[in-house]
């Protein structure tokens, strides 16, 4: 998860929802929510799918902040799985507003399930 390339980066950290995002590396996804790399960000939002609810919820609730896309729709995704969370609720809520069509349209498939 050091290696130099973002793409190496990305896949390493998306490859974490599949084996449960284990401690110490579901903090290493939630710092790489903030990693210059777009597709970092992106990988990081799908790892922490397979962290749980109480480490994941608030750093992806941030992520919908970003400026790009794909990691709103990653974070928009993501927190589909918690959406009985009240504030996970209330943010899905929220990206029902964002500019991008497919965050608001994966917001409202989570708040429908």
């Amino acid at each position: 998860m050091r290696d130099a390339d973002p793409l190496v980066r990305a896949a390493a950290f998306e490859a974490l929802a599949g084996v449960g995002c284990p401690s110490p590396l579901d903090g290493a996804a939630d710092e790489a929510l903030h990693d210059p790399a777009w597709q970092v960000r992106v990988g990081a939002a799908r790892g922490l799918a397979g962290a749980s609810r109480e480490v994941a919820a608030d750093p992806l609730i941030k992520a919908l902040a970003d400026p790009h896309l794909d990691v709103r729709k990653a974070a928009v995704i993501t927190l589909g799985r918690w959406v009985a969370d009240p504030a996970v609720a209330d943010a899905l809520r929220a990206a029902l507003d964002d500019s991008d069509a497919d965050v608001r349209g994966y917001a409202r498939r989570a708040l429908a399930a």
